[in-house]
């Protein structure tokens, strides 16, 4: 196998051993385990919807004290994403009002929500309200309703968990790029045994 070679090599190959390379820091973290807000605009805006509520679920579940800005944020774009399908519109509310009780003005609009969104929102806002009047404090649903007891799979785990069912699938991951790497290159080296036609020109 030549140097040559590895130049050559298919881009699919290329990206898949990016792609398996463990990284340092999950999806939509900072270094110092804030949420990166900027990140997770942007792949919200890129419709990355299953990527924003994996990596904001895995936030709640693992961080052991979320700031009020990341909790409000978080909450924010899960309750967006979430109220989207009717499967998961129990679990919006839940966020909607966890969202509510740690700012109770605080609006959908910049997120370029439906309206059946909004409507559902401004239902759970009505509700949070008079509850508030009756019961002042105890208008958030109990926790367990979230149904968030572990963290979610992670889009990127962090390095050095206690997983080793993460190592093994990387083992095989490794093992099948490097056999894919080893015959496209050797398929590259492989002579050219293909019979060629001479063409005589006559001399005049």
């Amino acid at each position: 196998m030549s140097i040559h070679s590895i130049y050559r090599l298919p881009l699919f190959i290329l990206v898949s051993m990016a792609l398996t390379w463990p990284n340092e820091l999950p999806v939509g973290l900072r270094t110092n385990g804030d949420l990166d807000h900027e990140l997770i605009k942007r792949m919200y805006y890129e419709a990355e919807f299953a990527l924003v509520s994996q990596a904001l679920e895995n936030f709640l579940a693992s961080s052991n004290n979320p700031s009020r800005e990341d909790r409000i944020f978080a909450y924010k774009y899960l309750s967006v994403i979430n109220a989207s399908s009717e499967n998961t519109r129990q679990r919006a509310e839940s966020y909607m009002y966890q969202l509510l009780r740690l700012n109770p003005e605080i609006d959908l609009i910049d997120l370029y929500i439906s309206e059946h969104i909004e409507s559902i929102f401004n239902k759970v806002k009505d509700r949070f309200v008079r509850m508030e009047q009756l019961n002042p404090g105890q208008a958030t649903p109990q926790e367990d309703t979230l149904a968030i007891t572990s963290p979610a799979e992670p889009v990127q785990k962090v390095a050095g968990n206690n997983a080793p069912g993460r190592w093994v699938w990387y083992a095989a991951g490794g093992a099948g790029l490097v056999a894919a790497i080893t015959l496209y290159a050797f398929s590259l080296d492989e002579p050219d045994n293909t019979p060629t036609q001479q063409i005589l020109i006559p001399l005049e």
